[in-house]
């Protein structure tokens, strides 16, 4: 397996510097600045300290605030955040070791109501998609299950829907939901959820370890397959890949296989509706053309780094949006390109930043 330098070249850590942005406190708690627009990421924190955060980032002003699920509600998110998605007036904030779901509406982020994931055992929500007004779907990351959920009034719908090995990403697409059982490498499936039965129809076999699933410009679904890792047998290794899906005929139409080396393992990717979408690998960001599955760029962004942990693509703006959880510990940055793939600007977040969201107008969500 490819050795990964944990460096930047010496002209982008200038630019990461350069434009950093100041964050700003709320000094009002109970309020948040308006804006029609605003990026969204939520800081997983660290495991069992209970310090997960959310950041909000406003493009026009270009300020940065923090903490403002805390700040608004004067409590705690939680403990592990890993998710946001905005519906309607609301957005969901999955907080994985919390076991539950943060509800709060968008233009004040105050708490509209929590979600908490029954059951005995510790399922670990991780994903989230929200199908319609009454039935939103999270992934269980270790009950290899789904949990359905009413978005409207908060209630559980229904408990499980058994799906493949630890589920990880979700997305709802035209009637159907569509479920990636990563089972860390020993799972290769992505389950297909019918809403009206709220039953698995069919199971469709991708790549090994299948972990986000994204829709193209074209209407087909794009699943980043991460491989098998060396540990703990190196002989099992096997290489990633990104799968299309026809989700009218639910079933796999082309596979881009990313040998391990020339790639690593690919660990992040964003899908845009601009015919792109951009997956982390060993040497950098990737650009990848999903109309005709093919590598549009091998190094749009070109740097080495294991602690790239989220990223999202601005479809209204042509922005590129890569979270960086720096050393784990303290404050994390997340790293703007333009459609170049050029530096555009950089701020601060909070401890481990992952999940990246949009509001804009009017209030829908870009996953």
């Amino acid at each position: 397996m490819k050795t990964m330098k944990m460096m930047l070249p010496v002209v982008m850590l200038l630019g990461l510097f350069a434009g950093c942005k100041k964050s700003d406190s709320i000094t009002d708690p109970g309020t948040i600045p308006g804006a029609a627009q605003a990026v969204y990421v939520v800081n997983e924190g660290n495991f069992g300290k209970g310090n997960a955060s959310l950041s909000m980032y406003i493009p026009d002003s270009g300020k940065v605030f923090q903490d403002v699920f805390t700040s608004v509600n004067q409590r705690s998110l939680g403990d592990v955040g890993n998710d946001f998605v905005v519906y309607g007036k609301y957005a969901y904030i999955v907080v994985n070791n919390s076991q539950k779901i943060e509800v709060v509406t968008l233009e004040t982020m105050k708490s509209a109501g929590t979600i908490t994931i029954p059951g005995p055992d510790a399922k670990s929500p991780f994903k989230v998609a929200i199908y319609s007004s009454t039935k939103g779907y999270v992934t269980n990351l270790y009950d290899n299950s789904v949990t359905v959920f009413n978005p409207t009034t908060f209630a559980i719908v229904k408990e499980r829907i058994p799906v493949g090995m630890n589920p990880q990403g979700i997305v709802a697409y035209n009637d159907k939901l569509y479920v990636c059982n990563s089972g860390y490498g020993a799972d290769s499936t992505v389950s297909v959820i019918d809403p009206l039965t709220d039953t698995v129809v069919k199971t469709i076999v991708v790549g090994k370890q299948p972990s986000e699933i994204g829709v193209s410009s074209a209407g087909k679904l794009i699943v980043r397959c991460e491989g098998v890792g060396s540990y703990p047998d190196p002989q099992k290794e096997s290489a990633g890949s990104i799968v299309r899906i026809d989700p009218a005929t639910q079933t796999v139409t082309a596979t881009l296989p990313l040998p391990l080396a020339n790639y690593d393992h690919p660990t992040k990717m964003a899908v845009s509706v601009h015919g792109f979408a951009y997956v982390k690998v060993s040497s950098g960001i990737m650009k990848v053309e999903t109309n005709t599955l093919t590598i549009a760029k091998e190094a749009f962004i070109p740097f080495s780094s294991w602690s790239i942990n989220g990223m999202a693509y601005d479809d209204t703006k042509d922005r590129l949006y890569v979270a960086d959880a720096v050393d784990y510990v303290s404050a994390g940055t997340v790293t703007v390109y333009d459609a170049e793939g050029k530096v555009a600007t950089t701020f601060k977040t909070g401890i481990i930043p992952g999940k990246i969201a949009f509001k804009v107008v009017p209030n829908t969500s870009i996953n």
